[in-house]
């Protein structure tokens, strides 16, 4: 299952969303280099911004909500994938 699928299942099973073909046409991914290749270094980062919603250290990855927004009032649900020294990112 691609990391898209993973994120919008886990938030339909939240409720969070309704729609999952809707839900993925307002998608984006990333990818980024990090510094420490390491899912304690994912976990403190995310600690520090966010909330973590599921971890999953057998498949490297976490599904996070962050505040945005002028004065913080928007979350952002996203889910962060490990690869080696680089990851993944879907909100």
């Amino acid at each position: 299952m691609g990391s898209t699928q993973l994120l919008l299942k886990f938030l339909k099973s939240k409720r969070i969303i309704n729609d999952l073909t809707s839900a993925e046409k307002e998608t984006g991914t990333g990818n980024i280099t990090l510094k420490k290749g390491t899912d304690l270094f994912i976990r403190d980062n995310i600690t520090g911004m966010g909330t973590i919603l599921k971890e999953d250290l057998e498949n490297h990855y976490y599904i996070t909500s962050v505040k945005n927004g002028m004065f913080g009032n928007s979350l952002t649900y996203a889910l962060i994938e490990r690869h080696d020294s680089s990851a993944k990112i879907v909100a």
